[in-house]
C-alpha cells in the first residue's frame, strides 16, 4: 500500500532550502509554507515556488503541513528549533550532517534528520535524484516516512546514526570541500602566469571519474607516487615564495611516497 505523504513546511532560506523546495514541488508534495527572518530573501525563493505562504516568525501551531524541515545553518539549529511552535502530532527535521538527532528534541513532537550527501550554490539549479540522504527520526513510523519522502524525490535513503552520520560528513568535508579549495589554488598558480582554469577541466574530470570507478586508492598517479625526486624539487623551488602551498605540496607527497593516507 502507498503512503500518503503529508504537505511540508521549510524552515530557511539558504541554498538547501531552496533546492529542497524545488524537488520536493516536482514530486509532488506542496510545499505549504516557507519561512525565515529575512523578508527578502523568503520572497525570492517563494517566487520561484508554486504556491506557498511566507512566515517571518516562528509559530507553526496553525500549519496543517506534518513535516516541518530545518534548513538553517549548524549553528542556529538548536535555537530555532527551541523557538519554533508546531501543531500537535508535527514531525521536526534537521538537515545537517554533523548535529546529532537530540540536538532539536521538543516536548510534543517527533524529530529526525534529513541529510543530503551533496554541494548546493545557488547558482546551481540541482536535482536530488540518486543523492544519498541519510535519515534517523525518533520513531521507526517517522524513519519510514523520511524514507517515503527521499524515495518520492529520487534520492537514496540511507539510515545511520548520528555518530555515522558524523564520520560521513568530516569525510564529504575531505572529499569536496578540501579537494575544491586544492582546485582553487591551482587556478591561483595559473592566474599568477596568465593561464587559463579551463586546461585543467578534463584532468579534474577524469581523475574523479576514475576515483570513483577503480577506488582511489588505485587511481594515484603523479611524480610522488614515481618517485619522481627531480621533477618534485622544480615544483618546490617554483613554490618558495607561497610557503603555505609548499608545505601543502611537501606533506601530500611525503605521504603518496609512503603510501600513508
Amino acid at each position: 500500500m502507498t503512503m500518503v505523504l503529508p504537505q511540508v513546511s521549510i524552515i530557511g532560506t539558504g541554498n538547501l532550502a531552496f533546492v529542497l523546495s524545488k524537488n520536493l514541488e516536482q514530486c509532488g508534495i506542496r510545499v505549504r509554507e516557507l519561512a525565515g527572518r529575512s523578508k527578502d530573501r523568503v520572497e525570492r525563493i517563494a517566487s520561484q515556488l508554486y504556491s506557498v505562504e511566507t512566515i517571518l516568525d516562528f509559530d507553526f501551531s496553525q500549519s496543517q503541513s506534518k513535516v516541518f524541515f530545518l534548513c538553517v545553518s549548524d549553528s542556529a539549529i538548536s535555537e530555532v528549533a527551541y523557538r519554533l511552535k508546531l501543531p500537535q502530532g508535527a514531525l521536526l527535521v534537521h538537515c545537517s550532517g554533523a548535529t546529532s538527532l537530540d540536538a532539536i528534541e521538543k516536548g510534543g513532537a517527533d524529530f529526525g534528520v534529513f541529510y543530503p550527501v551533496q554541494t548546493f550554490s545557488t547558482s546551481r539549479k540541482l536535482s536530488l535524484n540518486g543523492v544519498p540522504i541519510c535519515i534517523e527520526a525518533n520513531e521507526e513510523s517517522k524513519e519510514e516516512l523520511l524514507e517515503a519522502i527521499a524515495k518520492k524525490i529520487g534520492a537514496t535513503p540511507c539510515f545511520m546514526t548520528s555518530e555515522q552520520r558524523l564520520v560521513l560528513h568530516l569525510s564529504a568535508v575531505f572529499a569536496c570541500n578540501f579537494s575544491n579549495h586544492l582546485f582553487m589554488m591551482a587556478k591561483r598558480l595559473l592566474d599568477e602566469e596568465g593561464l587559463p582554469f579551463d586546461l585543467l577541466k578534463e584532468l579534474i574530470r577524469e581523475t574523479v571519474k576514475k576515483s570513483l570507478e577503480i577506488g582511489p586508492e588505485n587511481a594515484q598517479t603523479g611524480p610522488a607516487i614515481r618517485k619522481d625526486y627531480a621533477t618534485m624539487d622544480k615544483h618546490i623551488k617554483l613554490l618558495e615564495d607561497h610557503p603555505n602551498w609548499k608545505e601543502v605540496y611537501t606533506t601530500f607527497s611525503e605521504r603518496i611516497m609512503k603510501g600513508k593516507v
